[in-house]
Formats: C-alpha cells, structure tokens, sequence
C-alpha cells in the first residue's frame, strides 16, 4: 500500500474521508487454491494455526527492490502473505515477533531470511518463514491452515490436499491475478470492497511491525489506532 507510516495515515485519512476505494494487489486470496481451501476449513472455525513458507530466490543488494525506491522484500512481498492469513482466519493481526538470519555473508541480505510469528484477534497464529537462498528447484511457496480436526494444505497455488476424515486433493493455476480483477470490477459495480480498508491498513501497518520488530529483538503490537493520531 506504502513504504512509510506517514504515507500509511494519509492514505487512511484521505480514503475514511471519501467515497472512493482503495484496493492493493493482494491476489493470493482471489486464487482458485485459497477459496478451496477458505470452503473446506469453513466460515465458522476456531482460531486457526497457520503455517507459510516461501522459497523467494536471492536479489542482490543492489536491485531497485531492495533500495529505499522499493522498500524492500518484507514490505513489497510479505505483505501478499500476511493478507492470506487475515483470508482465511477473518481475523486482524494484534502482535509480531521476527528474526532473521545471522551471517557475515555481505551478498546476503538478512531481512530476506526471516521467521515470523502473528497473533491475531481471534486466538489464530501464524508463522512466515521467508528465505531467499533455498534452491531453484523447490516450488516457491507452500501454506498450511489447521483448525477444527481439518488441514488445507496448498502446494504452490497448483494444487490443494484437504485433510479431514479422508483426504481430497484439488488441482488448479494461477495465484488469483484475473480474479482479482474481476472482484475489483464488481466492487466498484455493488459498492462493497473485495478487501476491506481496515485489512488493507492492518496489513501494512503488520509489514511496519515486522522491520520494527528486527530492529529492536522484541515483540511489537499492531495498534490500529496509531493511524488515527
């Protein structure tokens, strides 16, 4: 959504302010894979235990991403993630704790090879594992969401296997690019947001959290009402 928190509250006071809409590229709920997975853990759930990992592949220091143009991977990438985790859990994020590797490896950004741990307002947790030096050859990304005897787990957006009392496997493509899009179209049409502000704002102001949280080595509370000040 942004890069700096000052951008952050005028995004959220200019969008509280006016009827327009404000919806950030968070395709990975609109996939064909998320809402298979949303279906079979079900809408009345209790608190979820997720799990997310994500071979992202090395980028040098110098790559525009990684410079203040871009902001880095934890606020440019990340994000995609913790918008999954809301997804599924219907649930905002309250509380983060990262670590990221130590190495005296100076090709090596760290902040590219992080643990991170979210709680959220429902009792749901969560946990980002997001590396860059894993190997080409492992599938970019895998997820899992436990809750109420039933696991989904997604295998890369290209296929689901749902455990309860037997296991289903489904197939399917795309991590919800053209979905996205036609959700948008409808939302402006109807009125009502295909992701709501409230969520868009948490999951920026979780990304914030999160540098804040491996600068400093401790835990850091989402408060929404900093936006507000």
């Amino acid at each position: 959504l942004c890069l700096t928190m000052e951008e952050l509250k005028e995004i959220s006071s200019a969008a509280r302010a006016s009827e327009a809409m404000v919806q950030v590229g968070f395709n990975r709920r609109f996939s064909g894979a998320a809402e298979a997975a949303k279906v079979f853990i079900g809408k009345k759930h209790p608190p979820l235990t997720m799990f997310y990992r994500i071979n992202a592949g090395h980028i040098p220091k110098e790559h525009w991403t990684q410079t203040d143009e871009g902001g880095g991977r934890i606020l440019g990438e990340v994000c995609h993630f913790i918008d999954l985790f809301q997804y599924f859990s219907d649930a905002l994020p309250t509380r983060v704790h990262a670590f990221s590797m130590n190495t005296q490896d100076q090709s090596i950004v760290t902040q590219d090879n992080v643990v991170i741990v979210l709680t959220f307002d429902d009792g749901s947790v969560g946990s980002i594992g997001y590396f860059s030096e894993g190997s080409k050859a492992l599938p970019k990304e895998r997820c899992e969401i436990t809750g109420g005897g039933r696991t989904a787990v997604i295998d890369n957006f290209n296929k689901v296997e749902l455990y309860g009392r037997t296991r289903k496997t489904k197939k399917f493509r795309g991590k919800g690019h053209s979905e996205e899009m036609k959700e948008f179209i409808t939302s402006l049409r109807n009125g009502i947001p295909a992701i709501s502000l409230e969520s868009q704002l948490a999951t920026t102001l979780t990304t914030f959290a999160i540098l804040e949280s491996l600068d400093s080595g401790q835990a850091v509370d989402i408060d929404m009402g900093a936006l507000l000040n």
